[in-house]
């Protein structure tokens, strides 16, 4: 089954007045008590949702947490659907669609110029800076969580990148015929009678 079966996606959480509502277009629910996770792809490892950072690393998509005093929202290691923050008023709002973000504000948005200037040079912000002063997005890997009561919201790293160097590689030949085994895995699990679709960097880093 290809991932991208279940796109167009739209993803909407409004917390106002204590009641928190949802409306997600296209994607896979998993629900367990308090925890909502919507997903490009069915949970094929079938991790429990009770361990919310190893459910968000192995599985493409947001994860929803509501506890009694706090809300807390997972991304995946690739941030396979973007997230966006904005606190407006006694509301905030968390959603996949920036254009949203034009809708909830008006005419009231403020150029982050440091923001600006990432866009520019990097073709992204950096963090969860973006282009608006007043507007977050969710790094990769990343978790925000909500106060219910205040609305005060922190955004958190539960998982990085850190690779630590295999010392046992002493030559080339090691090093390809690793890379090698690698890719031979991963690619021996695709199903050659589904469509996939493979995206091309076209960042700094391929000029």
């Amino acid at each position: 089954m290809s991932i991208y079966q279940h796109i167009p996606i739209s993803f909407f959480v409004q917390y106002k007045d204590h009641r928190l509502e949802t409306n997600v277009l296209g994607l896979n629910k998993y629900t367990n008590q308090n925890v909502w996770h919507y997903s490009l792809h069915e949970n094929v490892d079938n991790i429990p949702l009770s361990d919310l950072e190893g459910f968000a690393i192995k599985n493409n998509g947001i994860t929803v947490a509501v506890y009694e005093n706090s809300i807390k929202i997972y991304n995946d290691p690739f941030s396979s659907i973007p997230v966006y923050i904005y606190k407006k008023n006694e509301t905030i709002y968390v959603f996949s669609d920036f254009l949203q973000y034009y809708r909830l504000s008006g005419n009231t948005q403020n150029i982050d110029q440091v923001g600006l200037w990432e866009i520019i040079l990097y073709e992204s912000a950096i963090g969860s800076r973006t282009l608006y002063k007043e507007l977050y997005q969710l790094p990769s890997a990343s978790k925000i969580s909500i106060h219910k009561k205040t609305l005060n919201f922190t955004i958190d790293r539960y998982w990085d990148f850190a690779i630590l160097e295999n010392t046992g590689i002493h030559s080339e030949e090691k090093a390809a015929q690793g890379l090698f085994e690698r890719l031979d895995a991963l690619f021996s699990k695709i199903d050659i009678s589904q469509n996939y679709l493979l995206g091309i960097s076209g960042g700094m880093d391929s000029r």
